[in-house]
């Protein structure tokens, strides 16, 4: 039998949300005309912003996004690639808003997380939102405002309510929210910071804490690099000391097991980008920068507001079985010993593994897969119908296998990641 699989990082797209995406440089050029010559001209000035922000980002002023060269080149590729990344992780993420709630995006440059949120959740786009998009480049801003109206206006919603702000991260709001999310921001901040990496992001991780209701959420994407995945894995934890829960991708919350230092892995989840716009797909090689997979780091925490008793005295807590709350059935009760065998059940559970790795080739026809988990970084293995059911998985598959014995677990040599071998 195959492993039991539960939510995927990277959930299908809607049928809807693929249009969307299609129809995307429609809506830019609605918003932001140009004419043939200009288009011509789009994959050099595409290649030029490549360097500046790569090999070339020492030279590159603050305010980078106020040109409107720029801009315009950004928006037709870097946004519309963040937008197929955004979209799948936001598809499935368990992110749940109501009428009258606020959210932040920080670093929001053309509003690039509030448009693809808009586009990956129709059932999102009818509740009254107020969205605080905070950013250095005002340009940037007005710009995104203008696309995510024309959005809107395409799907026939009443729009959310942007409010822009010009700032950084830590700027004050008007209030505290319910949603804090962040896209391709911090890595703008850490990548020349000489101060180390761990004191930034307690910095940073109380920035985002005074922003949040006691009932809120945090969402914080990242390039999939080993720098961005220690700064992702940091941040997780301080999180879950500022008292959020992580609900996705993290299986749980202990250790991580893929803390991006320079020796080991780092957390990051890869898709083929075979069902991209091929639109998009085209101007990226006219631009020699074709890609056949992307990739992301992230983590999405929530920090729940603690329930109160009836009477309103203390909190009510939830207690878990334990061995000596497992009775002895009565003898000939079969209702007793059912239920007795399920709450036995509920004491040894089995494993949940988020797949981290692409497939690898392993001796005797073997294939593996490295997967994160409460016991640490894990190997899923096997052969025959194992092997393939490891290959048809993909980066991101949640799957639940029996718990092994850590006290006598298989290692692999290479990495000291307990070994499971799916018969």
């Amino acid at each position: 039998m195959a492993p039991r699989e539960l939510e995927p990082v990277f959930k299908k797209l809607l049928p809807e949300t693929r249009s969307l995406l299609d129809a995307f440089p429609e809506i830019v050029q609605s918003v932001m005309p140009l004419d043939s010559k200009r288009l011509q001209q789009l994959p050099g000035e595409i290649r030029e912003l490549s360097h500046s922000l790569t090999d070339e980002r020492g030279d590159r002023r603050v305010g980078y996004m106020n040109e409107p060269s720029v801009i315009g080149a950004y928006v037709r590729y870097y946004m519309w690639w963040n937008l197929v990344r955004l979209t799948r992780v936001l598809s499935g993420l368990p992110l749940a808003l109501k009428d009258g709630d606020a959210a932040v995006d920080l670093g929001s440059g053309p509003l690039t997380l509030p448009i693809a949120l808009w586009m990956a959740r129709p059932d999102l786009r009818d509740r009254k939102i107020t969205w605080y998009c905070v950013d250095i480049s005002q340009g940037a801003l007005a710009a995104g405002e203008e696309l995510f109206l024309s959005l809107a206006a395409r799907t026939g919603n009443e729009p959310w309510k942007i409010v822009r702000i010009k700032g950084e991260c830590g700027v004050s709001l008007r209030r505290r929210v319910s949603f804090v999310a962040s896209a391709n921001m911090f890595n703008e901040l850490f990548w020349d910071n000489p101060a180390p990496l761990e004191q930034q992001v307690k910095h940073h991780a109380s920035e985002l804490a005074s922003y949040a209701e006691s009932d809120a959420s945090i969402l914080i994407v990242e390039p999939g690099v080993p720098r961005a995945g220690r700064f992702i894995s940091l941040m997780r934890d301080a999180l879950i000391r500022s008292g959020f829960s992580v609900s996705t991708p993290c299986p749980h919350e202990l250790s991580c097991p893929f803390p991006g230092l320079r020796t080991g892995k780092w957390c990051h989840f890869v898709f083929d980008t075979t069902d991209a716009p091929a639109k998009l797909h085209k101007l990226s090689e006219d631009a020699g920068l074709s890609k056949d997979r992307a990739a992301l780091s992230f983590v999405f925490a929530e920090r729940k507001a603690l329930a109160r008793s009836n009477d309103g005295e203390g909190d009510e807590a939830v207690a878990l079985p334990d061995a000596a709350s497992v009775a002895q059935p009565s003898a000939g009760s079969a209702v007793d010993s059912l239920s007795m065998v399920t709450r036995m059940a509920g004491l040894f559970p089995d494993l949940r593994v988020r797949i981290t790795s692409d497939t690898i080739k392993l001796p005797d026809y073997y294939i593996g897969r490295y997967g994160c988990s409460e016991l640490g970084m894990v190997m899923l293995m096997g052969t025959f119908g194992a092997a393939d059911y490891l290959k048809g998985c993909h980066s991101g598959s949640l799957v639940e296998v029996p718990m092994p014995d850590r006290k006598r677990a298989e290692r692999d040599q290479k990495t000291g990641a307990i070994i499971i071998r799916l018969q």
